[in-house]
């Protein structure tokens, strides 16, 4: 099974909390890089972290719950998304461009809404 969200076993000693909200974001934009390589677009640059770890520690706890109630949910979505893409390919057929093209823009969508969240206006 895919998933975006960081494997506690594999993580040692506990990290910071900034640390796995940059892993996290960073992997949903990992998500959308490869989702846009599927639609036979060229891979995007890394995105800028720097909104979620500059931010990070001037963040109230409510946006930091909020941080990690939204990025969890765009991670799941987009493995959701990616799997299936992937069992269409394995099956021998040809995702829908269509469905390619919605998973990409859910997955821009979230990342833009946990962008606004850290710029106070979400």
């Amino acid at each position: 099974m895919i998933h975006f969200l960081p494997d506690p076993d594999t993580i040692c000693p506990a990290p910071e909390p900034v640390a796995e909200a940059v892993a996290r974001f960073r992997s949903i934009q990992q998500a959308l890089r490869l989702v846009e390589m599927t639609e036979g677009r060229p891979a995007r640059a890394g995105g800028d972290d720097l909104t979620v770890e500059a931010l990070w520690p001037f963040a109230s706890e409510p946006v930091r719950r909020c941080f990690d109630q939204r990025s969890t949910r765009i991670a799941n979505a987009a493995a959701a998304g990616i799997e299936t893409l992937l069992e269409c390919r394995s099956a021998g057929g040809e995702p829908n461009p269509v469905a390619i093209d919605l998973l990409a823009e859910t997955i821009q969508a979230g990342l833009v809404d946990i962008e606004r969240l850290f710029h106070g206006r979400a």
